[in-house]
């Protein structure tokens, strides 16, 4: 992934996930689950961030 896909993977369209697939040898939809986990990890860590810093105020 590029870095810019890497900031916002929502940016990849179909035919990107079909040359990853092909070029990772694996079938499209488990490029799509990998995304997936991708952005809910990123979306853990963020909510995990804030908590962390919000904790640090009380």
């Amino acid at each position: 992934m590029t870095p810019g896909e890497r900031l916002d993977p929502r940016i990849i369209n179909g035919s990107r996930r079909q040359r990853i697939a092909r070029g990772s040898g694996r079938p499209v939809h488990e490029v799509n689950q990998l995304l997936k986990q991708f952005q809910d990890m990123q979306k853990m860590i963020k909510k995990s961030a804030f908590q962390k810093i919000f904790s640090s105020f009380r």
